[in-house]
């Protein structure tokens, strides 16, 4: 079931990556569309490719993850991102200035990094 998230989530952040870094205008209106916007549209694009490499490490490695020692510091690491987006895409939500889609599919990738980091810290204690 791990390697389904973690699959999962390669593919959302490097599709997020390639969208954000190659057509950053196409997610904002003509009035907010400035070159600050797509300078930093392309700065979350690199975060999210940098998101993305780490679970598919996992994914390529599966041999990898027998080595809960090395598993817990990346799945708490995508837990924090993703708590983190889901809070932030929330506040964005209620001033709305961001789709409740994103607030979903950032909480939901949360509570499942959040499941797998508590397995995974518990079988390493």
């Amino acid at each position: 079931m791990l390697i389904g998230i973690l699959g999962l989530n390669t593919l959302f952040e490097i599709a997020v990556a390639i969208a954000f870094c190659f057509f950053p205008e196409r997610f904002f209106s003509q009035e907010s569309l400035s070159p600050l916007a797509i300078a930093l549209a392309r700065v979350v694009g690199a975060g999210a490719l940098a998101i993305g490499s780490l679970s598919l490490f996992f994914v390529i490695k599966q041999t990898s993850i027998k080595s809960k020692q090395i598993l817990f510091p990346a799945i708490a690491t995508l837990s924090i991102f993703h708590l983190s987006v889901a809070i932030a895409q929330w506040i964005n939500f209620s001033n709305q200035a961001a789709p409740l889609a994103i607030g979903i599919i950032h909480s939901l990738l949360a509570a499942a990094f959040i499941y797998f980091s508590i397995r995974t810290r518990s079988l390493i204690s």
